[in-house]
């Protein structure tokens, strides 16, 4: 699933888009009864993002867990403040707003003033049976095509 969220373009605010980053029903998380563990660095207030998915192939599976788990600093993009996660009616919903930061920030904005809305990925870690453990972080999708 990609969080298309909506670029804000007035003459006030520039780089700035915020709307529905991620919305699942409740089943699909390996905890439905404690949702926020699986949010537990938006919980603490920003979150970074990176350009792009990781990429994992040729790795063992030690190897790409710890890379999905971490942020590659020379990869931001961008920060995910003012987040809210909200559990209604068998849904879990997470708000926020993405501000362009980091090594990448240029980038970011680039797209922001090409693009009407930023696709932004979230970074899922699964247990076996496919349940959401974690999300990690959300990735700014590579702009191509």
């Amino acid at each position: 699933m990609v969080a298309k969220i909506k670029v804000i373009k007035t003459e006030e605010v520039k780089h700035v888009a915020n709307g529905v980053l991620l919305e699942r029903p409740l089943t699909d998380f390996a905890a439905p009864d404690d949702v926020q563990t699986a949010f537990r660095r938006l919980v603490r207030g920003l979150l970074y993002c990176e350009k792009g998915v990781p990429d994992i192939s040729g790795m063992n599976a030690f190897d790409a867990l710890i890379r999905v788990k971490s942020v590659d600093t020379d990869r931001v993009c961008g920060n995910i403040i003012d987040a809210a996660i909200t559990v209604a009616e068998g849904k879990v919903a997470v708000t926020g707003t993405f501000v362009p930061a980091g090594p990448l920030k240029e980038m970011a904005k680039t797209a922001m003033d090409i693009l009407d809305e930023l696709p932004l990925a979230p970074r899922f870690v699964l247990d076996y049976n496919g349940k959401i453990v974690s999300v990690e972080t959300w990735d700014l999708l590579d702009l191509q095509g």
